[in-house]
């Protein structure tokens, strides 16, 4: 009876090795899933939720992964189906990712993010972050570095940081600050500063008069609410981006929709617009806030349609430079010249850096290929002008509705030109009397039809018929005709209506339904690719280029591109589609640093401030690094104590790592109060409080309104609503 044992033995130690077996095939296969997960991160997420941090996401790390963003975690470890990447992957429920994709990832990488998820998220073996760029070596393309504020022999001395920084540089050079300025000086500087215009007699009178500690605080805020605090300073950034109503050349064609991108950077100045949101708006605004101004059972237009139609004006930056009126005879050329105009304006408005030179060949100071060139202008290669309607299809209608009286206009032209021609055609009977048969012939020939010669014969009489004024050659009859026309037109003219009979839309031009010209989408099978031109001339293509930032600026947020494939088909279109590659773009201009200081806005290689390292001193960074409107630029150098409250208050969300919009005062509709609900069910947020109606706070300084017909309580400013919907600093509304 003793094998028994040794039976259970055998199969004991057969049990334990099978066991054993699939142990180790298990570690072995887990780092390969580890590895695979990760880089499909990479590869398709990271884009967007890197170093961007779309909806507070970041993908780099497990432990953000398992933090999540604005909708809660990411992961679920051991539990694939509850988790949110996964879901929004695979397509199920209301989230689908990656933005704009008809179908899910593919099955297989699906099953590998499954699988990863199921077996606990882990992360490969001495790797805590996702790997990417490091910080280039060239100069002028490093981050910007925090210094220290130098100490102060007398602190009382020092109203805010940036007066350290002067007064040191002073004392370094054996200087003493200049005497402060009396009042009237003071008050002189600030308007011209603010609003280019002087201090009239009775503003100076009152200012002078006012010994209140806060009178200049109130000049200050009283010029920052002047709608010619806009007018003066949009003028600069309508510099920046080559503003102008017509292409120049020598057709010098006029752009009539131009003014209403004027008129919206004033806005943005005197709504104290944050400037991420201007720069994005400008950038991918026809692709962050796509809508139309379709009505939801009422003659308002819901708020948000309104937000959303400003934010696709701001595109309109790209729809007016400089352009050729013969290059419409090629199309390839006129894109060519337009994209090449997109990257030339980009780079020196957004990026603070001069590309042209790279459009023909490698940059000779500047770490620039000519390859950069072309993949920066393969981001645009997707979107061309069009025009998009400002008024809601009701109020279409309505002018189609009076299209008649346009129809009534041109018969009463007919019949003057009728009228006109009856006259000149009998005076040039009499005239041919004077002249030589062979003369009279060349003259009857129709005019396409006559040879060099004829029409040199026929020339005085054609000249003559020309100059012929009706007036004067009219019979009585003919002369009552005439009369009764002209007033027959002038009344047409005058029937024609002004605006439509809903909104009370006044029409563009003459009767032109209101439009707006700004980016739109080509369709994806029209889409050019687009190639590295040789010494950058039109049609001599060499290498095929994908969409992309210049090398230098990568800061890893952005994938390794793949230029042998077509656009919309490489790798880099899983996360870069054709039809946001602006919205890539202004990801990564406009995101937070990728650095543990959180700096939004104006961070990383955003606007790429770190040029600026080396044309600025230390104190203008201090001040960027936490004030990220322009208001509270102009606050902290008009008013030292605020500004010290605002860095304050900077420093207050960065340690609570809060991503709000900073900078004190950023509403400056202090009083403002909730409005109730619309009959049209849309809540106004807020409402200006220095009565302000409905509807002005959408008039430009032209006079016209942004989008003719809208009715809809405006809050105060487009950054209140950004502080709202960011989470906000508590206590800045």
């Amino acid at each position: 009876m003793t094998p028994a044992p040794t039976k259970r033995v055998w199969i004991g130690t057969s049990a334990g090795l099978l066991v054993l077996f699939f142990c180790l095939a298990g570690s072995a296969q887990e780092p390969a899933i580890r590895e695979s997960a990760v880089n499909l991160l990479v590869g398709k997420c990271a884009v967007c939720h890197g170093a961007a941090q779309t909806s507070g996401l970041d993908v780099r790390q497990r432990e953000t992964l398992l933090k999540g963003g604005s909708r809660g975690a990411a992961i679920v470890p051991g539990k694939a189906e509850e988790s949110l990447l996964y879901r929004a992957a695979s397509h199920q429920g209301e989230l689908k990712m990656p933005p704009g994709s008809s179908a899910s990832l593919p099955a297989e990488e699906l099953e590998i993010l499954k699988q990863w998820i199921n077996e606990g998220a882990g992360w490969p073996v001495g790797q805590t972050t996702l790997k990417t760029s490091p910080e280039p070596s060239w100069w002028s393309f490093k981050k910007l570095r925090r210094p220290s504020v130098p100490r102060a022999a007398d602190p009382q001395s020092i109203a805010n940081p940036i007066d350290a920084f002067i007064l040191a540089k002073l004392q370094e050079k054996g200087l003493r600050p200049a005497p402060r300025a009396d009042k009237q000086t003071l008050l002189r500087r600030a308007y011209f500063d603010l609003t280019g215009l002087p201090p009239a007699p009775e503003q100076t009178d009152r200012f002078l008069a006012d010994s209140s500690p806060e009178a200049y605080q109130k000049i200050i805020d009283e010029l920052l609410a002047s709608p010619r605090y806009g007018e003066r300073w949009a003028r600069h950034w309508l510099d920046v981006v080559r503003y102008a109503d017509s292409a120049g050349f020598e057709g010098d064609v006029y752009y009539p929709n131009a003014w209403r991108y004027r008129d919206y950077v004033i806005k943005s100045f005197n709504e104290d617009k944050p400037y991420d949101r201007f720069v994005q708006e400008q950038i991918a605004g026809d692709e962050l806030w796509p809508d139309n101004l379709e009505l939801a059972g009422f003659y308002d237009v819901p708020y948000e349609k309104l937000e959303h139609l400003e934010a696709q004006i701001g595109t309109a930056v790209y729809t007016f430079g400089p352009e050729i009126q013969e290059s419409h005879l090629d199309g390839g050329k006129l894109r060519y010249e337009r994209l090449t105009d997109a990257v030339d304006m980009t780079a020196s408005a957004f990026l603070g850096l001069s590309l042209g030179c790279a459009r023909c060949h490698d940059h000779k100071f500047d770490p620039f290929p000519q390859k950069d060139y072309f993949r920066l202008q393969a981001i645009f290669a997707a979107s061309h002008p069009v025009q998009i309607p400002v008024v809601t299809s009701l109020s279409a209608t309505h002018r189609d509705e009076a299209y008649h009286w346009m129809i009534a206009l041109d018969e009463a032209r007919l019949a003057f030109g009728r009228l006109e021609r009856t006259v000149k055609d009998r005076v040039i009977a009499d005239e041919k009397k004077h002249y030589a048969p062979e003369v009279v012939h060349a003259y009857e020939v129709p005019p396409e039809k006559r040879t060099a010669r004829q029409a040199e014969l026929a020339n005085p009489l054609v000249k003559f018929y020309n100059d012929i004024k009706i007036e004067q050659h009219f019979t009585e009859n003919e002369r009552e005709l005439h009369r009764e026309l002209n007033q027959r037109m002038a009344k047409t003219v005058l029937d024609v209506p002004r605006e439509d009979g809903s909104h009370r839309v006044r029409f563009d031009g003459f009767f032109d339904l209101p439009t707006a010209t700004v980016l739109g989408h080509l369709d994806l099978e029209l889409i050019p690719e687009t190639h590295v031109l040789n010494r950058g001339d039109f049609g001599k293509n060499k290498t095929k280029v994908a969409p992309g930032v210049p090398a230098i600026l990568n800061d890893g947020s952005e994938p390794p591109s793949s230029d042998g494939a077509r656009h919309g088909q490489s790798d880099l279109a899983g996360s870069l589609r054709p039809r946001h590659r602006r919205n890539h773009e202004r990801l990564w201009k406009t995101g937070p640093a990728s650095d543990p200081s959180g700096t939004a806005g104006l961070a990383g290689y955003g606007l790429h401030s770190a040029r600026l390292e080396h044309q600025i001193d230390a104190a203008a960074h201090h001040a960027l690094e936490h004030l990220s409107n322009v208001e509270s630029l102009y606050r902290c150098r008009q008013q030292p104590h605020r500004c010290r409250e605002s860095l304050s208050l900077a420093h207050e969300s960065k340690t609570s790592g809060s991503r709000g919009y900073l900078g004190l005062d950023s509403c400056r509709c202090r009083n403002a109060q909730p409005q109730d609900e619309r009959t049209s069910g849309h809540a106004a947020p807020y409402q200006c409080g220095k009565g302000r109606s409905a509807g002005e706070a959408l008039v430009g300084p032209s006079g016209r309104s942004l989008f003719p017909g809208a009715i809809f309580h405006f809050p105060c400013s487009i950054s209140s609503i950004g502080q709202i919907r960011q989470r906000a600093v508590p206590g800045v509304i």
